[in-house]
């Protein structure tokens, strides 16, 4: 899966053009899990998936999990 716990940042924020190249090139290998947390970069991880989820043609979906209260996000098969 890929791991969201460090991801390209600029500064103190995320890099979303960055990121969003990492996700597209993630998918296109066919892969489809990603891992998130609200901890992982001070809740920015969960924010930039959603966000590149949101302004993409990505077609993810948003699972919660109910043990840790964070999101598992796989692509629409």
């Amino acid at each position: 899966g890929f791991g969201c716990m460090r991801l390209p940042m600029d500064g103190e924020k995320v890099d979303y053009a960055e990121f969003t190249k990492m996700v597209d090139e993630f998918m296109a290998q066919g892969f489809n899990y990603f891992d998130t947390a609200r901890v992982y970069i001070g809740g920015q991880s969960e924010t930039a998936i959603r966000d590149c989820r949101r302004h993409g043609s990505r077609d993810l979906h948003c699972y919660q999990c109910p043990y840790c209260g964070g999101w598992h996000l796989t692509h629409k098969a």
